[in-house]
């Protein structure tokens, strides 16, 4: 690795299975073996069953929850929209370089009894997205209180973009809807990340999702065409001023 090579599926299996020899000196122990869902370490898995003939190797849950949050935000483009979006508000409350991050934080404190801010989603977080949403619905009533003062107003124009979008009511009730109806991944990825066994609960988590995505999924639908419906054409995705009211 420090010349610039690679770990190949041979180096990573054998990294295991001297410790596997000494647990299973009989290779009829280890039944299962989960690894993420790089190419080098699903072929090390199978490499491992050469050795071990009971084992069986499977993606990590994880891995896989952490993969299905990404597709969702970066191929769904309401949703893609929505976190755009909350991450414009972030900036805009949020940084300590901008005016009204100082009002945001007294009113938040005033709330909470303490300043709360906002999630900033990043690659090396789990679900980072949907974190910022969850942090943005719970912010609901300082951010409407915030874009409401006085003071706020008084101050440059250019925070006062998104506002519009904040005070639609469509625009809350859909955000619930996504939160809502990711929920059910978000509890996976949190039983997978248990500091204590949990992976019992696995198939039961992943067969739930399964039967209640599909049907929040059109509860999503309805509140997005609702949002867009009432006085918010879309604009092209990345944009920095994503919504604006009907002219």
């Amino acid at each position: 690795m420090a010349e610039g090579g690679t770990k190949k599926a041979t180096y990573v299996a054998h990294q295991f299975l001297p410790f596997m020899r000494k647990s299973d000196p009989e290779e009829n122990r280890f039944d299962c073996v989960a690894f993420d869902g790089a190419r080098n370490v699903q072929l090390a898995g199978e490499l491992m069953e050469k050795y071990f003939p009971m084992v069986t190797t499977v993606h990590g849950a994880e891995h896989s929850v952490t993969l299905f949050f990404d597709d969702v935000f970066t191929r769904c483009a309401p949703l893609k929209l929505l976190s755009n979006f909350s991450n414009q508000i972030r900036i805009m409350l949020g940084s300590t370089r901008h005016a009204p991050n100082a009002l945001f934080k007294k009113v938040t404190k005033k709330h909470f009894g303490q300043s709360l801010g906002f999630i900033q989603p990043s690659e090396c977080q789990m679900a980072g997205h949907e974190l910022n949403l969850l942090r943005l619905y719970c912010l609901r009533a300082p951010i409407l209180e915030v874009i409401r003062k006085k003071t706020f107003l008084d101050m440059n124009t250019a925070f006062h973009a998104p506002t519009h979008v904040l005070e639609k009511p469509e625009f809350w009730h859909f955000l619930y809807a996504v939160v809502q109806a990711l929920y059910p991944m978000f509890r996976i990825l949190r039983l997978a990340d248990m500091k204590i066994g949990g992976m019992d609960k696995l198939k039961f988590y992943v067969m739930q999702a399964d039967n209640l995505l599909p049907f929040y999924m059109e509860n999503v639908k309805d509140h997005w065409d609702a949002l867009c419906k009432e006085s918010l054409p879309i604009i092209e995705v990345g944009k920095t001023s994503l919504l604006r009211p009907r002219q």
